[in-house]
């Protein structure tokens, strides 16, 4: 059986359609017209219900607590006001491998003790520094759920992978 576009969006619940309505920009032009009618029909478009305006408020009061807004880009990483997928793939994966590489390369022309150490405290606090990140903001992260448990589920691999290499070596 196919759902349609306009089936999923009615199935939701208002305060998926809030949630949706506040993110529309991250839709694709078809979806953001579908959205923008449901609220309508529903008569939730400009926030004129009250349980929208309750929801609305336990939403930004959920994606405010502890948090700064704005701030150097490491403070956003670190508070986890990037997005996931930008988190996890370009500073997660991409950014951890060019660290690795990095101090690879200088591990390798130096056979010094303390520089030995020096990269392994630069690549561990750029891990944590990346877990925290990446945990943050998948709790922010509003769209699937699938993706926000598959980066929680794939953060919590990488930290028993580490555990199990300290001990191998």
């Amino acid at each position: 059986m196919t759902i349609t576009l306009e089936e999923l969006w009615r199935d939701k619940n208002d305060g998926d359609l809030v949630v949706a309505a506040q993110t529309l920009d991250e839709y694709s032009e078809a979806a953001r017209t579908i959205i923008s009618a449901e609220l309508q029909r529903r008569g939730l478009a400009g926030g004129n219900s009250s349980a929208v305006a309750k929801r609305e408020a336990t939403i930004e009061e959920e994606l405010d607590h502890h948090v700064p807004r704005g701030g150097t880009l490491l403070a956003r990483l670190w508070h986890g006001e990037l997005s996931l997928p930008i988190t996890y793939w370009l500073w997660g994966v991409l950014g951890n491998r060019l660290v690795l590489a990095t101090a690879t390369t200088i591990l390798s022309s130096t056979h010094s003790a303390l520089v030995a150490l020096v990269c392994l405290l630069c690549d561990a606090s750029y891990w944590i520094l990346i877990a925290v990140a990446i945990w943050r903001s998948s709790a922010r992260y509003r769209r699937s759920r699938v993706w926000r448990d598959l980066a929680r589920v794939s953060l919590g691999l990488g930290i028993l992978r580490a555990v199990a290499e300290i001990f191998v070596y």
